[in-house]
């Protein structure tokens, strides 16, 4: 957020965000392999795409309507923004390769329909709609998340506007793309007023009803599980969860080691064995990612003093313990 407040408008719109944009290489399983010959690579599955984000162009229509100032909306994005992808599709099985294939193929929708991405929690559904976006030619554009969680009842922090703001949050996203997670706990009034921007690409201001908005971005929605009157309106896209994708458990854990370890300073990562792989094999998981992410992240911790070569099975230990 500091970043954007010390830099002009001009700038901001003008400015190389190639070290914080990347695009999905969605063709290319992510495997152990694979993810050791992506020399310094932040995440498997992804290389930098050079761009420039346009948070000034805004591209909402009404009639009458002047282009909004671009500090005001730059300050109002910043804090919502999502810059890059955490990692591509990693794993090599039958789950990961449709998965994958999904996302390649609404990347490359080029009537840029809604997508809704369903699983369980866990599941890094965000970063699903973030491969979709920075694959799609639309990566040069803004993609912001909101929680339909904790919107207003009456939608107004995105489609009004409140006190000092001079227009909607969502005429300042322009031509970008917005995610709304947990779209299944938005309040019903805000369900219908996003499936209307689902359905007709148009929006209404609170404060002025009379005047329809066109939206010229593109819609991402997540829940965990399917909603009726969106279905037909969106591409669907089903996470699998962890338990059923076992088979990519021992990449998932050693493309996981390998980038916890760097960020905590490892000067060469460990690595697992094999038996410590099978062990884990017979959990759930029912966290998902954000449990095996936990999981790794305690192993490395553990042996943070003595940084062994090979890191010891023991140190792998599920809330089951076993």
């Amino acid at each position: 957020f500091f970043f954007f407040k010390q830099k002009t408008a001009y700038e901001i719109r003008n400015c190389d965000w190639s070290s914080d944009v990347c695009s999905s290489d969605l063709t290319t399983p992510v495997t152990s392999a694979a993810t050791d010959r992506r020399d310094g690579a932040e995440g498997a599955g992804q290389e930098p795409a050079t761009g420039h984000a346009t948070a000034g162009n805004t591209a909402s229509e009404a009639v009458g309507d002047s282009a909004p100032p671009a500090a005001g909306c730059v300050l109002r994005l910043a804090p919502l923004l999502l810059p890059r992808t955490r990692r591509g599709i990693v794993g090599s099985s039958r789950y990961a390769q449709r998965l994958r294939e999904e996302i390649r193929v609404a990347s490359q929708d080029s009537g840029r329909r809604p997508v809704l991405i369903s699983g369980e929690p866990g599941l890094e559904k965000d970063n699903i709609a973030a491969l979709i976006h920075f694959g799609s030619s639309d990566r040069q554009q803004l993609l912001i998340r909101l929680n339909g969680a904790l919107l207003r009842a009456d939608g107004a922090d995105l489609f009004g506007r409140s006190a000092g703001e001079d227009i909607p949050l969502l005429e300042c996203l322009g031509e970008g793309s917005l995610l709304i997670d947990q779209l299944d706990l938005a309040p019903p009034a805000v369900q219908q007023q996003l499936l209307e921007l689902a359905r007709d690409r148009r929006w209404r201001d609170p404060q002025d009803l009379q005047r329809f908005h066109r939206f010229a971005g593109r819609l991402f929605f997540t829940a965990e599980k399917s909603l009726g009157a969106f279905d037909p309106l969106c591409r669907q896209i089903r996470v699998p969860p962890l338990r059923v994708r076992r088979a990519d458990l021992g990449e998932w854990i050693r493309y996981g080691v390998r980038q916890k370890a760097r960020s905590l300073g490892w000067s060469r990562p460990p690595e697992v064995g094999v038996e410590a792989v099978r062990r884990l094999q017979t959990y759930d998981f029912p966290g998902n990612l954000r449990e095996l992410q936990s999981l790794i992240e305690r192993a490395l911790r553990q042996c943070s003093a003595s940084h062994p070569a090979t890191l010891p099975d023991d140190v792998f230990w599920t809330q089951r313990r076993s």
